[in-house]
Parts: C-alpha cells; structure tokens; sequence
C-alpha cells in the first residue's frame, strides 16, 4: 500500500492519502517539491462526522472534491473510493496544486473580456457611422424635397452611397428634372 501511494503521489506531482474500509486513515504521501500542499495539508484523522465533505461522500461511495483557495494558491482535493472486484476496500484522496492552471484559466477570462468590449465598441463605431451616413443622406433628401416645394427645381441632390439610397436620389433628381420639364413647356 505505501509503495502504491508514493508512487502515485510521484507519478502526479500531488498528495495522496490512504483510509481502509472502516475509514482509518493509514498513511499520506506529498511530493517534498510541492510546497503548497504541505504547507495546506489537511490534519487528517479517521474519518467521522467532522471529516470534510469529501471524505464522507467517498466513504458513502460517491467520488467528491473540494477547492480551496488560499490566498497563495488552489488546491483541489479529490477523494475516491476504493473498489477491487466491487469490494470496498477504503477510500484513496487526491490534493493537487491548480494554481497554474487557475492563474491561466484567469488570464484567459481576462483576454476574452477586453476582446468582447473591443468587438462591442467596434461594433458600436461601425452601426453609428453607418446611421450616420445614411440619415446625412435622408436630411439631404428631404433638404432637397422642401426646395421642390419651394418651387426650386435647380436643386441637385449628390448622394454617393452606393446602395437603395443612391438609388433613390438618382430617381429623384430624375423626377425633379422631369417636372421642371413639365413646368417649363
């Protein structure tokens, strides 16, 4: 048992405890370079009704964790029970230090935020210049539809949007030269 524990401890940089099917705790192995989770190390015991969450789960048959912060670092421990042709023979618990992957994860959150206000600003910038454009030419439009009014045929409207706007105001000037015709024969 000792030999399985050490070796998966040195296999995976990480704790590992060991408790027997009565909830005994047996023996605890940590990695001498992994700082965090000797200075955090649970004060184990057998377990019992003051044992963390996990440790009860497991003894109950359910795989459970828990992630501590602590203000250095994350630690996930993990606790597992023990099967060997379906015979409970105790429960093996797991202590790893995330900080790295947690650092990382925060990081990645950190980039994804400034690139989303980066894209809704962009987005921003980019739906006001286009309402922009085309309400300046809507204002031209009607500027050029009250001069009609007036009795000012002579006004010519110049709109180079190239799209329905263009359109509409190439048909308006054609209109517009259309009743001067009208109206000077």
């Amino acid at each position: 048992r000792i030999q399985v524990v050490k070796q998966l401890g040195e296999l995976h940089q990480q704790g590992v405890a060991l408790y027997d099917s009565s909830g005994q705790f047996l023996l605890e192995e940590i990695p001498i370079d992994q700082a965090l989770l000797i200075e955090y190390k649970d004060l184990l015991s057998n377990i019992g009704d003051h044992s963390p969450d996990r440790l009860i789960y497991a003894m109950n048959g359910n795989a459970s964790y828990t992630c501590i912060d602590t203000g250095d670092g994350t630690i996930i421990r993990f606790a597992y029970p023990l099967y060997i042709n379906e015979e409970f023979l105790g429960v093996i618990d797991f202590a790893s230090d995330y900080t790295a992957v947690f650092k990382h994860n925060q990081k990645i959150l950190h980039s994804l935020k400034r690139l989303t206000i980066t894209l809704f600003i962009g987005v921003l910038l980019v739906s006001l210049f286009i309402t922009s454009q085309m309400t300046h030419t809507l204002l031209a439009l009607t500027k050029a539809t009250k001069e009609i009014a007036n009795g000012n045929y002579s006004v010519p409207l110049q709109v180079k949007t190239k799209d329905e706007l263009e359109i509409l105001a190439t048909h308006f000037n054609d209109m517009q030269q259309k009743i001067k015709g009208h109206i000077e024969t």
